[in-house]
């Protein structure tokens, strides 16, 4: 068996029909507080940012490592498809030390950019060795430096980072049913498009819920403390819909395996 199928199969239990109760329930408990940033990025605009990387490696489960050793969990493109993203095949020519530019704006999302090609890779997630006992992830990364960088309130800080951590659900939902809708049957793209309106439902209500309790006079911190804990359970619930993209992309691989070698890049 290979290491892809072994992976595969030991992640059989995030499993494409986990509902979101599951999810917000589990990783809540699980998931701690930003770390203190010490090495943010530059900052260009309210929604954006870009930080210039060099590539050092790419390894297997479409994980690119970059030159300091961390790793990025990538999506790469098609080699039957339109080529608007990068290739496996066209990253494992890189040369250790060519520049690239990891960047992120609110409309498209994380991206890691190969200035040379003028084409990139989406990025679902930053894997590698934990920090705080929760993975720090680039957006966290942009979001502790605007904080340092603006001295903007606790409450503003926490709203920005739940509104960019809902576009990252919906890019990453679009890219599972998107990039990988072939490898679904109608039923199970079904059940996707549930989960995504179930999800919205909660958010509704989440909202209705705070609204309702802070037109009540308390004189205490509920509402930043609620904020930033609505803040965790988004933030897990994206990096639970990057895992299914892991599934997804490696049940992808193995299809294109048994397809044969000239299915494949």
């Amino acid at each position: 068996m290979s290491l892809r199928r072994e992976r595969m199969h030991a992640m059989k239990w995030i499993g494409l029909r986990l509902l979101f109760p599951v999810v917000a329930g589990l990783l809540f408990a699980g998931c701690g507080s930003l770390p203190r940033a010490t090495d943010g990025p530059a900052l260009e605009s309210a929604t954006s940012f870009g930080e210039p990387v060099a590539f050092a490696d790419s390894h297997d489960f479409f994980t690119v490592e970059l030159v300091g050793g961390r790793q990025l969990e990538v999506v790469y493109g098609r080699p039957d498809g339109d080529s608007v993203w990068l290739t496996e095949a066209e990253v494992e020519k890189w040369k250790s030390g060519r520049a690239l530019l990891l960047r992120y704006t609110e409309k498209v999302g994380l991206e890691l950019l190969d200035p040379a090609s003028g084409r990139g890779l989406p990025v679902t997630r930053e894997s590698g060795n934990a920090e705080g006992g929760a993975q720090r992830q680039p957006l966290d990364r942009w979001l502790e430096a605007r904080m340092a960088e603006t001295q903007i309130e606790l409450q503003e800080f926490s709203d920005l980072a739940i509104r960019l951590w809902r576009s990252e659900v919906a890019r990453l939902h679009k890219l599972a049913t998107g990039r990988f809708g072939h490898l679904l049957t109608p039923g199970e793209r079904k059940e996707l498009q549930e989960e995504a309106a179930m999800w919205s439902r909660f958010q509704e209500s989440q909202a209705r819920a705070d609204r309702t309790i802070l037109k009540l006079p308390s004189g205490t911190r509920w509402p930043l403390e609620a904020s930033q804990a609505n803040l965790q359970v988004t933030r897990a619930y994206a990096l639970s819909w990057a895992q299914r993209l892991e599934v997804l992309q490696t049940a992808e691989w193995e299809r294109d395996a048994e397809a044969g070698p000239t299915k494949r890049p």
